[in-house]
């Protein structure tokens, strides 16, 4: 695993260098950084910029400013206009409004769910000298959420990340997992294709092989129409839950399928309790008699054979409604094959619960889960999995079998994956025991 540090950037042995922290708090890590650069004979001086206005000098600090960094003209306080090294723990949480920021400040244009960390990282990068360090202490949901795509691609255009630390418990004092990320800035904008992610920070530090060749024809999301349930959907359900009374679940009675009862080619409805509105409900069903509004559509149109995926997960858990009996909890994702009569929900569930949906979604997804050992699946994500151009004949026959390993070995090969590979595959897959959700 790669460490990140404040390595020296190529300077000039007379060169003063310039340390930045544009959050600094009480000064703790512009302190650090700075020592360890003067250790290795340079001269330093320190800025730490602050919002909070209880704040004093910090020790150690060569020049503070209480300002909001983020609307700053740097340009009148950095000397030439940009910093040698930048470092900073900022803010973790969801972006507030702000007013009218100067030109010089960054316009992170992430998606609703973007971190304000995200802000700092496109301010760093706009303020770090070429060949200068940018060392940031970031929520792991940087690594690979959709929220954060824009940033990331931008500031692999300003720089290189060559350097990153990951532990898998929460060593920082904060409520989230983190990560520290290591750029080094480049002389001139790169060419950046797509939306780059930086999983491998994790993937690199949990064992999770490299996907090497496959063939594909396509994704999922070629053949399939994925969706998600929120919030609305969620509170339109509160009233409409109801237990089943040991009834079949039916069309009009549909079972509420929550990730905890889906296992990889398994439903576990009526045998695990569902927690569903602050409750534990054995055998939940939805009366949709009490769904009003758009939300008589809505279930219509979920109650038809399809595929649920769990959202939170170590590996891609997918099972097959065939009976389209089943609606979705929240964040559910559900997986409807369009009109062709080549693909079916057994084919879905085979491809997305093969060894290849897996590894693929922690290379795609790593980061991105409510614990530093699992990722969240989105929609998006779902839809963008690779769909193997070979045959799926062998997958679902051994899964229908409730042979899942040999499923997954099945799918492997329709995958054109070597045996060899498909042997890694395996001993990774058990590696990964499965978090029981509800």
């Amino acid at each position: 695993m790669a460490v990140a540090t404040v390595a020296s950037p190529t300077t000039d042995s007379a060169h003063t260098m310039t340390v930045l922290d544009p959050a600094c708090g009480d000064g703790r890590l512009l302190v650090a950084a700075a020592e360890r650069l003067r250790a290795t004979g340079h001269t330093v001086h320190t800025i730490g910029v602050d919002i909070d206005p209880t704040l004093t000098h910090p020790e150690g600090v060569d020049e503070f400013i209480c300002a909001d960094a983020l609307d700053i003209d740097w340009s009148a306080v950095l000397p030439g206009g940009c910093a040698d090294v930048v470092v900073g723990n900022p803010p973790f949480r969801s972006p507030l409004p702000r007013g009218q920021n100067t030109t010089s400040a960054p316009t992170a244009d992430t998606g609703p769910y973007g971190d304000l960390a995200l802000a700092f990282i496109d301010l760093s990068m706009t303020l770090v000298r070429p060949g200068g360090r940018v060392v940031l202490v970031l929520p792991t949901s940087v690594l690979a959420s959709r929220d954060a795509g824009r940033v990331r691609r931008r500031a692999e255009q300003r720089a290189v990340l060559d350097t990153w630390w990951w532990h898998p418990d929460r060593v920082f004092d904060a409520h989230v997992d983190v990560c520290v990320l290591g750029f080094t800035a480049g002389s001139a904008p790169r060419t950046v294709p797509g939306s780059p992610v930086w999983s491998h920070v994790v993937t690199s530090s949990v064992g999770v092989p490299d996907l090497g060749t496959f063939t594909v024809d396509g994704t999922v999301g070629d053949r399939c129409r994925v969706s998600a349930n929120f919030r609305d959907e969620y509170y339109a359900l509160v009233d409409a839950v109801v237990p089943s009374a040991g009834a079949t679940p039916t069309r009009e009675r549909p079972a509420l399928v929550t990730s905890g009862v889906i296992d990889p080619w398994q439903c576990h409805w009526g045998e695990r309790p569902v927690r569903f509105a602050g409750q534990r409900v054995q055998a939940p069903v939805v009366d949709r008699s009490r769904l009003t509004g758009r939300f008589v559509a809505w279930a219509e149109r979920l109650l038809v054979p399809k595929v649920l995926v769990a959202a939170q997960t170590r590996t891609v858990e997918a099972v097959a409604d065939v009976d389209g009996v089943w609606l979705p909890g929240v964040p559910v994702v559900s997986v409807i094959p369009t009109d062709s009569p080549e693909v079916d929900v057994h084919q879905v569930a085979a491809v997305l619960t093969s060894s290849v949906a897996t590894v693929w979604a922690w290379h795609q997804r790593a980061g991105t889960g409510l614990s530093a050992t699992s990722f969240r699946l989105s929609p998006a994500a779902v839809a963008d999995m690779p769909w193997p151009a070979g045959d799926l004949t062998a997958a679902v026959k051994a899964c229908e079998a409730g042979d899942i390993d040999a499923g997954r070995r099945a799918a492997d090969a329709a995958f054109g994956v070597d045996a060899r590979t498909s042997d890694i595959f395996t001993v990774f897959m058990a590696s990964l025991v499965t978090r029981r959700r509800t």
